[in-house]
Order: structure tokens, then sequence, then C-alpha cells
């Protein structure tokens, strides 16, 4: 075991946290082909720059996850739900009726990702991993931001 997980986590633990790493990992990744995917779709620059910058952060929660879960020998979304968020935004999301469907599946990723990175955290036991502790807030940040687009886009 590397020192990214203590080593003398209880193998149940350590099974059950590989799933529900890999879980969000999977999320996070079709979260962040899904917000690239909208942004580019996205006819309004400032909607599209916002989006973007959504996928940015995704992509960092990733990279976070990446590693825990690969020192667990988790396969990315092993164990999770069917895709939670897909990475398709057609082209007719230009329209506000086309954009709320992609703002609905993101919604349910966000939430799905935060419910693997708390899970996470419960299963580690108050153990220290200063990195996946600090996701929460990042986390809340991330759904303040894509409330207030899908309010003032749809």
């Amino acid at each position: 075991m590397t020192d990214l997980v203590p080593a003398d986590l209880p193998p149940a633990r350590r099974a059950a946290l590989a799933e529900v790493l890999g879980e969000g990992l999977a999320t996070a990744r079709a979260l962040e082909t899904l917000y690239r995917a909208f942004a580019t779709a996205a006819t309004m620059p400032t909607l599209a720059r916002e989006l973007l910058t959504l996928a940015v952060a995704t992509t960092r929660v990733a990279e976070v996850l990446a590693p825990l879960a690969t020192a667990l020998g988790a396969e990315p979304g092993s164990g999770g739900p069917d895709e939670p968020v897909d990475g398709r935004a057609s082209v007719s999301a230009a329209s506000g009726a086309e954009r709320a469907p992609l703002f609905a599946r993101a919604f349910k990723g966000e939430r799905a990702l935060a419910r693997a990175c708390a899970e996470a955290v419960t299963l580690l036991d108050g153990a220290a991993l200063p990195t996946l502790g600090g996701l929460a807030a990042d986390l809340a940040r991330d759904m303040v931001q894509l409330r207030h687009l899908y309010l003032g886009y749809s």
C-alpha cells in the first residue's frame, strides 16, 4: 500500500473505499466530458466560459481521486451506478429548453460525486487525507456555481 491510503485500513473498508473512489472517479470524468461538450454547444460566451471553469474544477477532482483509486486497485466506475451522467451535449443546447436536461444531468453528477467523496471520508474514519477532505468545499462551491448558471441560463 502506498502512503496515500493508511496501511492499517481493514480489508473490508479498503474494498468499500475502492468501490466508492472508483465510482467517484468515473463520475468526475463523465462530468468533465459533459461540461466540455456543453460548453462547446453553448452559443453564449459567458455560459461557455463558466462551463469550462466547471470542467477544469471537475478535472482537478479526478486528479485527486485517481491516485487514491489506483492505490486501492479500483477500476473507474467499479461498483458504482450505471454512468450517472453522460458526456453528450447536443448542438441544439443553445436554447433554454435544450439546456435544462444538460443542467439536470450535471446536477445529478455533482450530487453523486459529492456523495462518493463524503462516503470516502467516512470510510477512512478520520484518517488524515487532506487532499480528499478538501474536496467537500470545492464540490459545494461547484454546486453553487452550477445552480447560478442553471438559474441564469435556463
